[in-house]
């Protein structure tokens, strides 16, 4: 597992070379730039998958360079003066070798749904990113992100003894039950049904663009039909992504179905965003 050294600092104290690293002062920039000095806005990355003995730290470098412009431009007013709350955001994805962002996780929730869109908007906002370094003869690289809202280094010590650690989760036994396993659909595994399923919005940025596509997730639908563990495996990005699971989020389901019993089952959806015609989203199990 790589660390990488750099940090997401959007704070008065930044370094010379954090600054000069910031895009051109327009008049946009310089506003964003302004309102994300008034947050204590840190974290960092960390490369999951095998980097195969290549140097990644410039690339990273770009990376992370990219992620934190976008991620200040949406950080959101709970986390600016005077409220100041305190949050962490942890975030998955992979990088293919052109670039482009897949399979983007949640993987811990900050409390705040507003912050937790901003740090998913510094990734999705940045896709695609540039092309893995090509002697990389890997097909993807994997990162893990953390963001950190007004953490100062003794919170984040006392936050990573605490909610970093995993789950002790016990090991299955002989008398689990179909209730607590996740099954795919076939072999006798009936598809749930979306009985509830309401439209996303439109990102505004996607809007003034004119922006349409399809955005796939993963979930996992449980035994109650509602969705979890929700995440990106085809991006759109301009917010969409967002958008998406936001959607997904509050969608029901008649549940997967295994001897006449409902059950678990991972499957995917994809989200349509299309302009004036009115169409809804459907499940694509």
């Amino acid at each position: 597992m790589l660390v990488c050294g750099a940090s997401l600092f959007a704070h008065s104290k930044a370094s010379p070379s954090e600054q000069t690293a910031e895009p051109p002062a327009s008049n946009t920039s310089a506003q964003a730039l302004t309102k994300a000095d008034t947050v204590n806005a840190g974290g960092g990355l960390e490369v999951l998958s095998d980097t195969m003995g290549v140097n990644f730290q410039p690339y990273l470098d770009r990376v992370l360079h990219d992620i934190k412009q976008n991620w200040y431009y949406h950080i959101p007013d709970s986390a600016k003066a005077p409220i100041l709350r305190k949050g962490k955001v942890l975030i998955e994805f992979a990088i293919l070798k052109d670039g482009h962002i897949q399979d983007m996780k949640l993987v811990e929730a900050s409390g705040d749904v507003a912050m937790d869109r901003g740090a998913w908007a510094g990734v999705s906002y940045s896709n695609p990113l540039p092309p893995l370094p090509p002697e990389f003869l890997g097909q993807y690289l994997t990162l893990r992100f953390k963001f950190l809202y007004n953490t100062g280094p003794d919170n984040v010590k006392a936050q990573e003894t605490t909610s970093d650690k995993p789950a002790n989760l016990a090991a299955p036994t002989s008398t689990d039950t179909d209730m607590n396993r996740i099954f795919k659909v076939g072999d006798g595994v009936s598809p749930p049904v979306a009985i509830e399923h309401p439209a996303p919005k439109y990102s505004e940025q996607a809007r003034r663009e004119k922006y349409e596509g399809t955005c796939v997730l993963w979930l996992v639908v449980d035994a109650d039909g509602r969705p979890r563990d929700i995440k990106v495996h085809r991006t759109l990005g301009l917010g969409l992504d967002e958008e998406a699971i936001e959607a997904v989020t509050h969608w029901r389901f008649k549940p997967a179905m295994k001897d006449g019993k409902p059950v678990s089952v991972r499957i995917s959806v994809q989200v349509d965003f299309h302009l004036h015609d009115g169409r809804a989203p459907t499940p694509n199990p």
